[in-house]
């Protein structure tokens, strides 16, 4: 008796969001280049991460409204701090990259909680695992934003992909595995679930 008697050998399950479209690179057919059906498009997304980046540009701008208005309370706390042999600028500037940066990494982690930034939630996307739908979590989710670094090189064409890649994906969503689909989608495969 040989072992695929006792174990049958079954062949991979389909990923939960299309059964049957292949998970390797895009098909050359231009049927299959439209895309899955319910994934997020490209202009959902980039309104999605244009309300984040806003929102994090704007705290910046506060940031440093901040900063001039209450200029006189500033220069007397760094006189103080200069005859402690300490100089407090270079605090003061960080602090412009650590509001606007603290809020998009805010926004990656409750991503990869429930699925959705403000952005997301806004526009009515979701960010889940390619293979099984779940939210990715919220260490994936930050990854995958520094992974959008890449992105941005060359010429921001990462940024791009997704008008032509199959599951609508960026390299950072390719190197994470997560996918991006409108909330609809989620709501159609929960509904059986809850009756």
């Amino acid at each position: 008796m040989n072992d695929h008697t006792l174990f049958p050998v079954s062949p991979p399950a389909a990923p939960w969001w299309h059964p049957g479209v292949p998970t390797g690179p895009a098909p050359a057919s231009p049927a299959m280049r439209t895309g899955i059906p319910g994934l997020a498009s490209w202009a959902q997304r980039a309104t999605a991460a244009g309300i984040e980046v806003g929102i994090a540009g704007g705290l910046m701008t506060a940031y440093l409204a901040a900063l001039s208005a209450l200029a006189p309370a500033f220069a007397a706390l760094q006189l103080l701090a200069l005859l402690a042999d300490t100089d407090i600028r270079g605090s003061l500037a960080g602090g412009y990259w650590v509001v606007g940066g603290g809020w998009l990494v805010l926004q990656w982690a409750e991503r990869g909680r429930t699925g959705q930034g403000l952005g997301g939630r806004l526009v009515g996307i979701v960010t889940v695992d390619e293979d099984t739908g779940a939210p990715i979590g919220a260490a994936r989710a930050i990854w995958r934003g520094v992974l959008h670094a890449l992105d941005a090189l060359p010429a921001f064409a990462g940024f791009v992909r997704p008008v032509t890649h199959v599951r609508h994906q960026t390299w950072a969503d390719t190197i994470s595995r997560s996918v991006v689909v409108r909330r609809e989608l989620i709501d159609r495969i929960a509904l059986p679930r809850q009756q």
